[in-house]
């Protein structure tokens, strides 16, 4: 509820640090682990910096060269990586502790995979996962998290990304992989190796109330070889996590943001500045695309389904956020 004369709403409720949704232990911290994290590529943040630096390597898989630290400008590619790093092993530096991570204590060595195209090849994972192999006992390396998948949709033992986690595991290295984002898609190395503890993703609303859970949009099947992934699931949305200055996201995320606080009043105020960015074609298509069909009735009666006007609402505003952050990039 608005206060009098309140210059603008609160917005809606913040996300729900992990140890709080998980109910975890956080007497474990992860003192004394180190976690290779292989993923697109990453910063310098101040969770994994501050007040003890816990990065204890940068090896950059795709020029095969090593540094002490990782980049300190960002680009649009290393946030993904550096989300998960952050959600892995932060302590919650910026937020004076109250996002961190279930491992504040832990220390990383952070891979970087993806090359200047934005795609993380085959080859780059491989080598990845070879730098972990040659370094694991220098830097105590006791879990190796992969974010990545490979080319090829081979689910045998032959594939070199899927030798190379077995070879991993067989250093008593526990490996965990990123079960994918498409549920219509082939589990892929390193997510479809025999050994690897695949993670696909549970959305949990952002609440305590596990009432509501759903499942997230995560790639799962039988392999070739007979083994079901993914084995567990874990909080895939609503995650608190980095995001990066200058950046693309960030450019989106603001004007998200702006737009979450309005009240209708405001929305209504702006709306000529975000009208005209949706088509008659485009309003069609967000109110087909948000319907709800009745199952148990013919397409052809009833098309795309019950309107529903919350979610279209929702995806106008996202719309009118996009082309805002779109013009302000460009």
């Amino acid at each position: 509820m608005l206060q009098e004369n309140s210059p603008r709403p609160i917005a809606t409720k913040p996300v729900l640090p992990l140890p709080v949704r998980l109910h975890a232990d956080v007497r474990s911290t992860g003192k004394g682990i180190c976690i290779a994290m292989v993923d697109s590529d990453f910063v310098i943040h101040p969770d994994l910096m501050e007040p003890i630096p816990r990065i204890v390597g940068y090896y950059d898989a795709v020029e095969d060269k090593a540094y002490e630290l990782p980049p300190t400008e960002p680009l649009s590619r290393h946030w993904h990586g550096t989300m998960t790093a952050c959600t892995a092993a932060g302590n919650g530096y910026l937020s004076r502790g109250e996002f961190t991570s279930l491992a504040p204590q832990s220390t990383v060595l952070l891979i970087r995979t993806m090359n200047e195209a934005g795609r993380v090849t085959t080859p780059t994972i491989e080598r990845a996962l070879h730098y972990i192999l040659e370094h694991a006992v220098e830097f105590g390396i006791r879990v190796v998290n992969l974010s990545v998948y490979a080319d090829e949709f081979d689910q045998t033992l032959d594939h070199p990304v899927t030798k190379a986690v077995e070879d991993v595991v067989a250093k008593n290295i526990v490996v965990v992989a990123a079960a994918g984002n498409n549920p219509f898609a082939p589990i892929r190395p390193p997510a479809s190796a025999p050994n690897a503890l695949t993670v696909g993703g549970l959305d949990d609303k952002n609440t305590l109330d596990g009432s509501d859970e759903e499942l997230y949009h995560s790639t799962f099947g039988i392999t070739q070889l007979g083994i079901q992934k993914p084995e567990l699931i874990a909080p895939a949305i609503w995650l608190p996590a980095p995001i990066l200055p200058g950046t693309q996201t960030h450019t989106q995320a603001s004007a998200l943001c702006a737009l979450d606080m309005m009240t209708d009043d405001m929305l209504l105020s702006c709306a000529p500045s975000l009208t005209p960015t949706l088509t008659p074609r485009g309003v069609k298509d967000i109110l087909m695309s948000t319907a709800r069909p009745l199952e148990s009735f013919p397409a052809i009666r009833q098309g795309a389904g019950v309107i529903y006007q919350r979610g279209a609402i929702a995806a106008a505003r996202d719309h009118a956020a996009r082309s805002v952050a779109m013009t302000d990039v460009a």
